[in-house]
């Protein structure tokens, strides 16, 4: 199955990223448990998380990068994220 073919089918999840600086460097990386949820759900809990750690770390200058087609149309604001999730 392909990463997000079925955004609605619930699974036991979990979050994770990395982080590197603006060379590239891996500056740190986190995970959580997500309980039961769809691929999408967690790859937006992923970034979600991710944007609150750097932006509590005082980044603000920050790229996103996400291989979830449905997660980067919701972050770009193209369609409607009720539907997209639900």
């Amino acid at each position: 199955m392909e990463h997000g073919d079925h955004p609605t089918v619930q699974a036991a999840a979990v979050a994770g990223g990395l982080v590197r600086d603006k060379n590239g460097k891996w500056l740190w990386g986190y995970t959580r448990s997500l309980g039961r949820c769809s691929v999408l759900e967690a790859e937006l809990w992923q970034i979600l998380d991710g944007l609150d750690l750097l932006w509590k770390h005082g980044y603000r200058n920050i790229v996103v990068e996400s291989n979830n087609a449905a997660a980067v149309k919701l972050l770009m604001n193209e369609g409607n994220a009720r539907q997209s999730i639900a």
